[in-house]
């Protein structure tokens, strides 16, 4: 018969647990965890106090629910104890509501939200909070520099390095220099504006070809084409073909570099906010401001990406 965890608190988030929650429990020291609490650091949120005094005493299972008193099994042992947790850096322990260690500030490894009194959607796709890439930036200034779908740029920064640069990113493809002004990598972004209207101007050149020709559909074109072809200047035709190739390679361009590009650009956004900087909460505040991503920009990218080339087609 399991025992009742109705008014104890999770060691790791504090939250309190009920019986229909999905509980797990210590295979040392007998101690329940919310499962996704455990699952987060990976071993008791009362490692530190194993062996000791302090470690976490079961409970015997009351054959009856008159038979036991309430406080026994409504609470841990120790009021102190159900609190802490274990530094994976230091190895100390400190209070779970901590945002990160007061021993050596590594961030926590889970982060708690005392609004909905329990955990908040891993943030970091699966990567500890404390873990570093070669430039010295941790997961935890990584996902606070995104901002938006960290769970799916934290893991792919440290999975991208030198001898590999290379993901996809459907946002980048359908949208190149769109999702570069979004995520505020701004060089990238003027360089992939100008080719990409530079391509859409060769591909109107077709319209030099055919005058005041209206096609209902690229079937009609062909036909029309391949009737007149021998009064057509195809010029215009092959300059409209390069620039849809073109097209075709900035677009697999940006959706196999983008990831490299903005994890290039977040690494020296990040250090430039950490210059001067002492104070764990004026980095953060700095990162967040610098990072997160333009809406805006990414928008008026949407909106303009055949304006442009129409707009100057027309004045040529």
């Amino acid at each position: 018969m399991s025992l009742s965890v109705e008014g104890q608190k999770c060691p790791i988030c504090s939250g309190y647990m009920f019986d229909e929650d999905d509980i797990v429990y210590c295979p040392e020291c007998g101690a329940p965890h919310h499962r996704e609490c455990f699952k987060a650091i990976g071993h008791c949120g009362l490692e530190a106090f194993h062996g000791t005094e302090k470690q976490y005493k079961k409970s015997e299972p009351a054959q009856n629910s008159n038979d036991a008193p309430k406080e026994e099994t409504a609470k841990p042992v120790d009021s102190n104890v159900e609190k802490q947790i274990l530094c994976q850096a230091c190895g100390k322990p400190y209070s779970a509501t901590e945002e990160e260690c007061p021993h050596c500030q590594t961030p926590a490894p889970i982060m708690f939200n005392p609004l909905v009194g329990g955990l908040s959607i891993d943030p970091l796709g699966g990567v500890m909070p404390h873990s570093k890439l070669k430039e010295g930036i941790s997961a935890v200034e990584i996902a606070n520099y995104v901002a938006v779908n960290t769970p799916r740029y934290v893991p792919k920064f440290f999975k991208l390095h030198q001898k590999n640069k290379s993901s996809w990113n459907w946002g980048a493809f359908l949208f190149p220099y769109a999702w570069f002004f979004y995520r505020k990598i701004y060089f990238p972004g003027i360089l992939f504006f100008l080719l990409y209207t530079i391509c859409s101007l060769m591909g109107l050149a077709v319209n030099l070809s055919f005058e005041n020709l209206v096609f209902e559909n690229y079937q009609q074109m062909a036909n029309y084409i391949v009737q007149n072809a021998s009064t057509i200047n195809m010029v215009p035709l092959l300059i409209s073909l390069v620039g849809l190739l073109l097209e075709i390679f900035l677009r697999i361009t940006a959706a196999l570099f983008g990831d490299w590009m903005y994890k290039t650009s977040s690494i020296e956004r990040i250090k430039k906010a950490k210059e001067d900087l002492d104070g764990y909460d004026e980095e953060r505040l700095r990162i967040r401001k610098m990072g997160g991503v333009n809406i805006f920009l990414g928008l008026l990218g949407i909106m303009a990406s055949n304006w442009v080339a129409y707009l100057i087609f027309s004045l040529l």
